[in-house]
């Protein structure tokens, strides 16, 4: 019976865990956090990637565009990149 508890447990933090994922388009300036899954088209994300955009790397937006919030400006592993708000909902990160 504790072992039956017990994985109950483990799948709760894992669902725990994935709620508090959000896209990398949704933080505001100056919010920082890590990258936990780079995932989309393809082209995408091997272009995501190539910039620097890999798992548990940290990522700080910068600045936004005055209108619309397209593109953002983000530091990533020392670089500063500007990325359109789709290709950053490409990268899901943990806040923090």
């Amino acid at each position: 019976m504790k072992s039956t508890a017990a994985a109950v447990d483990v799948r709760k933090n894992e669902v725990d865990t994935d709620a508090a994922l959000v896209p990398l388009s949704s933080l505001s300036r100056w919010e920082k956090g890590w990258i936990c899954e780079v995932s989309g088209e393809e082209t995408v994300v091997r272009r995501l990637l190539e910039m620097g955009f890999v798992e548990s790397a940290f990522v700080e937006v910068l600045h936004e565009a005055p209108f619309g919030k397209d593109p953002i400006a983000v530091r990533v592993r020392g670089a500063t990149l500007a990325l359109r708000r789709h290709e950053a909902q490409c990268v899901l990160v943990r806040k923090g």
